[in-house]
């Protein structure tokens, strides 16, 4: 029975090569693209599960003065945590620098991704050690873990254990205490390099500078943990902050102090926090991707449907002799189940091949590093591959089985049975109906994702970002500040210089309690300080009033204001004014964006400042890259004890809008391929119909029909579907769309001409695909079209 299935399966695919063809290119591809996004899907939930008891994991952040929940929290806090009965071990992590050098044997190498870590922190989160002990791993100082792919890259095959590595300028000696392995451990932690880091604890709750994780005893749940941490509140931070309310009162207002706990699992997929480690709301992005792969499938399994349907009138008289040579109706469906299944196979084994070029273009246009191929994934994933395959080859079989079966053989040798019945094409046009709303709403939400970003590329964001650069460590020079700026002053390309503790699009964060002559009580606003020369620098636009002066010794006790900040405190004419009957306000300077467009640009202070913990320089456009080789050996000439860390501004921007620019990406890859397969589709199904209505195009040449009308004829069959699809499609669209945007406080206009021309486009594609066939038919000679009737 078997073979016997295989042979009239294979015979049926050659004598109809062409439309066999669509059927397994369009589900090979369709099954590439859902393969590749499932296997990301997967890959993005898989973060941070491979730890031991990840269940039992949690980072404690904090959110104080209304300024927002935050990743980080206060450093001096795992050492309180430590006596909880609740928790096992804790440990802290810390952004060591943007960028570090390690020289080994004279050779220099740039290395990304460094972080600081205390001596605990690989008892909470248990790394994968392929030399070295995690208890022992950062116990002395000067220590340092590196990843394999690190090791390889500094030490060759030789073992890494330790060997010593030069850091930085100042080149101080670290001593490797372990390798672990990062091979396919994902995690929302991006360090690569972790070196032992002793904190500076400040006596403070008001400081947020670290990352706490915290492992729980076997037994205690989170509710038990976060209760704890309710009455650690009350009874050790409460009292230490001077707030004249009562606590009960307290505790329910904005400003009160509150510990943000996160399970590890949910970090990387749906932490939306505040100077987080990873790109936030990876979670919607993850179901955006998934939602994309099941449409790009149905359409495939619609495609394979319809085609069968339609060339259901050649088979029409096999199915006729068939059953009145005996063959039963359960056994016929048998054999179009099994066609179905094999051209799902052929599809599958295809697909492979073309989900290996499709991450290599994902990987290319995305920069996301997704797996090293579709075939090195497990045999458990295959298997679930194959299965999926199978399953829609068989739900896509399903019905053009029945509905084949179900002819009667007497209308079948008569004659009376043909592919173009009023059912057949109500059914038909609603496939192609369904087809064409997927393909229209993914089309909307590649448009519109393209114009968000780059609404977000080129908004004004209300200062100079270009051409400056931070140094982040500038604080290591000690005393010698003042000295170090004026010779960097000196270097060519260096326009302007300002000691300052915050740069926009930073990870750190000031807060300042301001309330003017009219307020009982004071609000908190996010500040930056600096000094003189610190809105000039950053190119801050001044509205009113003057910046700081070196010449006015009172602007030490000066302040500017944004005008978010003079609307929230009321203040119709601010200058001269002061707050807290102290600070006196000399200019406002216009809004600025210094977070994701996400957020509302917030209520803001600029505040002088004498002791600074970094150092913005201007530099010149035209030489901006060349100038840091010379102020890296300024910074070398001042003996530093602490090599020299440094960013661009603009990249801080860029990692802003990395999560638009991968989703936008992405969205338009997937889309052009649900595109592609709807039309390959529409091809075949436009041929069938051509070929069944060859002797009526014929005898409509002959009665004087031109070949604009046929093909306008022959169009009009499909424009029906396709303009019904707009009327559903571009609401869904709208809405989906509408809550997308709503996540951003700055967003592209929705406006009704994106939903026009997205239309029109699908439609003109509807008519270039179906004329693409039409076109040869209706210029045929029509006595070729009816010297067979």
């Amino acid at each position: 029975m078997f073979r016997n299935y295989l042979k009239v399966a294979l015979r049926n695919i050659r004598r109809n090569k062409t439309f066999s063809f669509i059927n397994i290119f369009g589900l090979a591809v369709g099954l590439a693209s859902a393969m590749v996004i499932g296997l990301w899907v997967y890959q993005q939930w898989s973060h941070d599960r491979h730890f031991e008891d990840s269940d039992q994991i949690y980072r404690v952040g904090v959110n104080f003065m209304n300024i927002g929940d935050m990743a980080v929290g206060p450093a001096q806090l795992n050492d309180y945590l430590r006596d909880f009965p609740e928790v096992e071990q804790v440990g802290r992590l810390n952004s060591y620098s943007h960028q570090t050098f390690f020289e080994i044997d004279g050779k220099t190498f740039a290395q990304s991704n460094v972080y600081a870590a205390d001596s605990t922190f690989f008892e909470v989160l248990s790394y994968d050690f392929i030399q070295g002990s995690p208890k022992n791993a950062l116990k002395q100082p000067k220590s340092v873990i590196i990843s394999k792919e690190v090791a390889e890259k500094l030490f060759s095959n030789e073992t890494a254990l330790g060997k010593t590595i030069l850091v930085g300028d100042v080149k101080e000696t670290f001593t490797v205490t372990g390798v672990v392995n990062l091979s396919d451990k994902l995690s929302h932690i991006p360090a690569e390099v972790f070196v032992n880091y002793r904190y500076r604890t400040s006596s403070s709750w008001l400081s947020a500078n670290v990352y706490n994780y915290v492992k729980l005893n076997n037994g205690f749940s989170f509710e038990a943990f976060q209760s704890r941490l309710n009455k650690f509140i009350e009874t050790d931070i409460y009292p230490t902050l001077s707030i004249s309310q009562p606590y009960g009162e307290w505790i329910k207002t904005d400003a009160a102090y509150k510990f943000i706990v996160t399970p590890i699992r949910d970090i990387y997929m749906k932490s939306d926090l505040r100077f987080d480690l990873n790109t936030a709301n990876n979670f919607n992005q993850v179901f955006t991707f998934l939602g994309i792969a099941i449409l790009i499938v149905l359409i495939a399994a619609l495609n394979f449907i319809n085609i069968a349907i339609a060339g259901s009138s050649k088979r029409a008289k096999e199915i006729g002799i068939r059953k009145t040579l005996g063959t039963n109706r359960r056994s016929l469906i048998s054999q179009f189940l099994f066609e179905s299944i094999l051209i799902s196979i052929i599809a599958l084994i295809l697909s492979f091949g073309f989900a290996e070029l499709f991450l290599l273009g994902f990987e290319k246009a995305t920069g996301l590093n997704l797996m090293s191929g579709i075939l090195s994934v497990t045999i458990y994933k295959l298997l679930v591959i194959s299965l999926t395959a199978v399953s829609i080859g068989l739900a896509a079989g399903i019905y053009p089985a029945i509905y084949l079966t179900n002819f009667k053989p007497v209308k079948v040798l008569k004659g009376q049975i043909h592919g173009n019945s009023g059912s057949q094409n109500v059914f038909r046009n609603s496939l192609v109906f369904v087809q064409f709303c997927i393909a229209i709403t993914l089309l909307s939400v590649t448009v519109v994702v393209y114009q968000q970003l780059n609404f977000m590329q080129n908004k004004d964001l209300g200062f100079d970002k270009e051409n400056t650069l931070i140094i982040e460590n500038a604080s290591d020079l000690g005393t010698h500040q003042q000295a170090f700026l004026q010779e960097a002053l000196k270097i060519s390309g260096i326009e302007k210089g300002s000691y300052n503790n915050r740069a926009p699009a930073g990870r750190s964060m000031l807060v300042s309690t301001l309330r003017s002559e009219e307020m009982n009580q004071g609000i908190p606003l996010q500040a930056f300080s600096g000094d003189h020369n610190l809105v000039e620098t950053l190119g801050f636009r001044l509205i009113s009033g003057r910046s700081f002066s070196e010449e006015i010794a009172s602007d030490t006790n000066a302040i500017m204001l944004n005008q978010s900040a003079v609307k929230v405190l009321g203040l119709s004419d601010p200058i001269g004014k002061k707050l807290n009957n102290s600070f006196e306000i000399i200019g406002v300077i216009s809004d600025f964006h210094y977070e994701s467009l996400r957020k509302n640009i917030e209520p803001t202070v600029i505040e002088f400042s004498g002791e600074s913990d970094l150092l913005a320089l201007k530099l010149n456009a035209a030489t901006a890259s060349q100038v840091v080789p010379d102020i890296q050996t300024l910074w070398n000439s001042f003996e530093v004890d602490a090599s020299l860390n440094y960013y661009f501004l603009d990249e801080n921007y860029h990692q802003l809008i990395a999560q638009e620019n991968i989703l936008a990406k992405a969205v338009l890859i997937f889309s052009l391929l649900a595109i592609f397969i709807s039309c390959l589709g529409l091809f075949g199904l436009s041929a069938f119909i051509t070929e069944q209505r060859k002797s009526e195009i014929g005898m409509r040449k002959i009665l004087g029909a031109s070949v604009t009308q046929i093909l306008i004829l022959l169009n009009k069959n499909f424009t029906k579907p396709v303009l019904a699809s707009m009327i559903i499609s571009v609401p869904i669209a709208y809405f989906i769309l509408k809550n997308w945007l709503n996540n951003f406080a700055y967003r592209t206009e929705l406006t009704i001409w994106i939903f026009v021309g997205v239309c029109v486009l699908a439609l003109t594609i509807t008519w270039i695909t179906v004329s693409a066939h039409s076109f040869r038919t209706a210029k045929m000679n029509p006595v070729d079209s009816l010297k067979s009737e």
